[in-house]
């Protein structure tokens, strides 16, 4: 699979990816995967909502949220492509990672985000055919051919 690319600036991009090592760490941090999305995406409950179902405002994404799974999610798109293409990974640390960024937070959040549902958009490839018959029945069926 191609490793996404995430633009850090109009010269510069890197490979990111979202995988299960991430979403273990957002979990671990945020309590839910679906908490932490609405943190990126910048939607946070209304403080004087009243009664019934949670209501939500739109406001700026949170930047702990960004600085919390960009580098996460980009040492793991430099790993994936040191596994699949043998490239060498830079020695870069979260920090000047970070630095390095001269796009909108915004832009980035959204890039953050789009990778995030990609990863649970992803199909499996050649997924066996499910059994008409199960096992059991073909097991059955087989020993009763074989004494008759």
């Amino acid at each position: 699979m191609e490793v996404a690319r995430v633009k850090l600036s109009d010269t510069t991009e890197v490979p990111f990816r979202c995988d299960l090592f991430v979403l273990k760490a957002i979990q671990d941090k945020y309590g839910t995967i679906e908490a932490f999305e609405r943190e990126l995406v910048g939607m946070y409950k209304k403080e004087n909502a009243s009664g019934g179902k949670d209501q939500y405002e739109m406001r700026e994404p949170s930047i702990e949220a960004l600085l919390f799974a960009f580098p996460l999610m980009v040492r793991e798109g430099f790993r994936a492509e040191k596994e699949e293409n043998g490239r060498e990974i830079p020695d870069m640390n979260d920090m000047q990672l970070v630095l390095s960024i001269r796009r909108d937070y915004r832009l980035i959040a959204e890039d953050i985000h789009e990778e995030l549902r990609r990863c649970f958009g992803v199909k499996k490839k050649n997924s066996p055919k499910k059994e008409s018959r199960p096992i059991l029945m073909k097991l059955k069926q087989l020993i009763l051919r074989t004494y008759k």
